[in-house]
């Protein structure tokens, strides 16, 4: 079975964007399973990749890849459960793991969801894993040095 990402516990939203701003950081976060909840993960991750000196658009391509995460772990109608988000962060990455928690009998991802995701995604990120059977995704973007 598997262990949630980990517990926000008491820290708050300021404590955690002083900690991204410092260096290395790991961040959990934990999202009811509704639709409407996916945009504070993906503001989130937004936020720390400025706070990290990402581009724009190295900005824009994460939020769309955690948008389009979160559409694929919940499928096409909201279901009671949550979506936990750990946020790794170092000196020029963000490293984005989501793990869906929802029904009471939890099914691998389907297929189709994924394929879609993967169709979208391409490209968006450096790297991007999906687990079927245990309902998760791995984002990994990393800001491309001005010195290339």
């Amino acid at each position: 079975m598997r262990r949630p990402i980990a517990d926000l516990g008491a820290r708050t939203w300021h404590s955690l964007c002083m900690a991204a701003a410092s260096g290395s950081a790991d961040i959990s976060l934990v999202i009811p399973g509704r639709p409407e909840y996916g945009r504070v993960a993906r503001v989130g991750a937004a936020h720390l990749a400025h706070r990290r000196g990402f581009t724009l658009g190295e900005i824009d391509d994460l939020r769309m890849a955690i948008d389009e995460a979160v559409i694929m772990l919940l499928g096409p109608s909201p279901r009671s459960g949550r979506i936990e988000i750990g946020y790794r962060l170092g000196p020029a990455v963000v490293d984005v793991e989501m793990v869906s928690w929802l029904d009471e009998e939890p099914r691998p991802l389907p297929d189709d969801r994924i394929t879609r995701f993967s169709e979208i995604t391409a490209g968006l990120a450096d790297e991007i894993d999906v687990n079927a059977d245990e309902r998760s995704v791995r984002v990994l973007k990393r800001h491309a040095s001005p010195h290339r």
